[in-house]
């Protein structure tokens, strides 16, 4: 019988206890990984904030929501759900804490830099914002309102040279071609060069005479440049559309069905009566009739948007 050296045995014995310490290892590294996972994702869970005067249907959602925290499989899925609710209706405070979380865990979804973005674009430091919509565009650069909000955002920042580029690149589409001559418009305004903001926004209007923000600029460009005439024009235009129009957002769109708040549902449907989904407007209507009640019916945004609504059924 052949025996083997006693090396060998030592070998496979080293081996085997080395693959035992491995399995170890993995274990350990695998329940340190779900640890640090599990605190990321109760640091994403945010206080409740003051919910008085708010419907009970938000109420019995946002406690569905919270249920869903329970389980430790659908933890991810019941915080994305917590934001997207938050987000809907107007706790943007509470929305960025989810997505700031949600960023981090499931780095691959360019919804939720996105909607983290959206969140904090009105924020006086932009930084966040920034790199948000920075992460999102990396993400899918074909989801074109990424692309406009950032423009918006460097704008507003003042890095107009930054937001130059996105804009352009927004001009090569149809859709798009009057909010990119806006942005550019906003861009040469903030530096002064009036002469060419004017130019930009007198192409957006022809494209899009149905959004009182270019309009406003619009005024606001010829009183700098001296042209009372033109100032006083687009103000009358301004003044006389009851609603402003602003790019159609699928994303945002998406979340119509949580929203509770009456001026957001009403901001939401508006947004569907200019992109030509009438049916979609209604329905968020008759959501609202149902949790508002005739709270809404006498509201005078309401009244105006059943008219607009009824205008493009005639």
């Amino acid at each position: 019988m052949l025996r083997l050296p006693k090396q060998i045995y030592l070998l496979i014995a080293a081996a085997v206890v080395l693959g035992f310490l491995l399995r170890q290892i993995d274990r350990k590294t695998s329940e340190a990984g779900e640890s640090i996972i599990e605190a990321e994702l109760i640091q994403g869970i945010p206080a409740i904030p003051n919910l008085a005067g708010w419907p009970r249907k938000f109420l019995e959602e946002l406690k569905s929501v919270h249920a869903g925290f329970q389980e430790v499989e659908g933890r991810m899925e019941a915080l994305a759900s917590l934001g997207e609710l938050y987000l809907a209706n107007g706790f943007y405070g509470e929305a960025q804490q989810c997505f700031s979380t949600l960023v981090i865990l499931d780095p691959e979804n360019p919804r939720w830099p996105y909607f983290l973005g959206i969140t904090t674009r009105d924020y006086r430091d932009k930084r966040i914002a920034i790199d948000a919509f920075e992460r999102a565009i990396r993400l899918d650069d074909a989801y074109l309102n990424i692309r406009y909000e950032l423009g918006s955002v460097y704008v507003a920042s003042g890095y107009i040279l930054d937001s130059v580029d996105h804009f352009k690149a927004l001009s090569q589409d149809d859709v798009w071609r009057p909010w990119a001559h806006f942005g550019l418009a906003r861009g040469f305004s903030a530096e002064g060069r009036y002469n060419e903001a004017s130019e930009h926004l007198i192409e957006a209007v022809k494209l899009e005479p149905e959004a009182r923000s270019i309009h406003a600029l619009l005024s606001e460009v010829a009183l700098n440049q001296g042209d009372r005439e033109t100032a006083l024009e687009s103000q009358r235009e301004r003044d006389n559309l009851g609603f402003d129009k602003t790019p159609y957002d699928p994303w945002v769109q998406s979340l119509a069905d949580r929203c509770y708040d009456p001026i957001r549902l009403i901001k939401l449907a508006r947004a569907e009566v200019f992109g030509e989904n009438i049916d979609a407007a209604g329905e968020m209507l008759a959501r609202l009739d149902q949790f508002s009640g005739e709270k809404a019916q006498d509201m005078a945004e309401v009244k105006a948007l059943r008219e607009l609504i009824e205008g493009d059924t005639d």
